[in-house]
């Protein structure tokens, strides 16, 4: 992170920490959860229900549209290449992680 300053960073931490505190409070067991195999496979399923919902899906729209404006604004074909892939990843990654996980050999 050449470019960021110090002070940057240090709030994204804190509203990324923040952003994640329900999933941190609920996996640490506050609503009656025992075991910590549950605790984080509670996680999992909040973070890939979010994932594959509207919530992954508003992201990668967000996330495409966002770098096809700015690489139609500045003229370089990055910014684009970049959005393309945030839609993809966001669009088939949930899937392609889920069926990894749950594949049998």
């Amino acid at each position: 992170m050449k470019g960021m300053k110090k002070e940057h960073v240090l709030t994204m931490a804190i509203v990324l920490t923040v952003a994640l505190l329900p999933a941190i409070t609920h996996a640490a067991g506050v609503n009656g959860s025992s075991g910590v195999a549950d605790s984080f496979k509670s996680v999992a399923e909040t973070l890939s229900q979010m994932a594959s919902g509207y919530v992954g899906k508003s992201i990668a729209i967000v996330g495409g549209l966002t770098g096809l404006l700015f690489g139609a604004a500045t003229g370089k074909i990055l910014p684009a290449i970049t959005g393309l892939t945030i839609g993809l990843a966001g669009t088939l990654g949930t899937s392609l992680t889920n069926s990894l996980y749950t594949a049998t050999i």
